[in-house]
């Protein structure tokens, strides 16, 4: 059979996912094409009286595969996979199976904040100097000559 349960194809146009085997609930629109530019595929789970049931797939993170995504599942209209006019399928097998992408290691937890190392006191100047700048009544008192004015 073309549409056995566990095929995956790629989908060439955006199709309806409807919330039961019999009327016209819709619960999902699928596009041909994901957000990331990738293409969308589904997944056979069972055929239905009039339709199949589907999910979509999506990459996992962790191993760069695809698996199947719980939230996106529906039963999609047979008939919205083939052009009516020249009876052409609108999707074809999925080739693309094991790791897709390499998997990104994961960001160790923190605030992302860097704190600066606060400066020792009495270190030495660029110059190599040590406590030149300061006056002798240490950091808070400062000298004001009247003649500099």
């Amino acid at each position: 059979e073309t549409f056995a349960p566990g095929s995956q194809w790629e989908l060439k146009t955006g199709v309806a996912l409807w919330r039961y085997d019999v009327g016209f609930e819709r619960t999902f629109y699928l596009n041909a094409v994901g957000p990331r530019g990738f293409p969308t595929v589904i997944e056979v789970l069972e055929w239905g009286q009039r339709r199949l049931k589907v999910r979509t797939m999506g990459i996992d993170r962790a191993t760069g595969t695809l698996v199947g995504q719980k939230w996106q599942m529906g039963w999609l209209e047979v008939g919205m996979l083939f052009n009516k006019a020249t009876g052409e399928m609108l999707c074809h097998p999925n080739t693309q199976t094991g790791q897709l992408v390499t998997p990104q290691p994961k960001a160790k937890a923190g605030t992302g904040v860097r704190v600066m190392p606060k400066a020792k006191a009495g270190a030495a100047s660029k110059d190599g100097k040590e406590g030149e700048g300061q006056s002798e009544g240490g950091p808070d008192k400062v000298e004001v000559k009247s003649s500099e004015y």
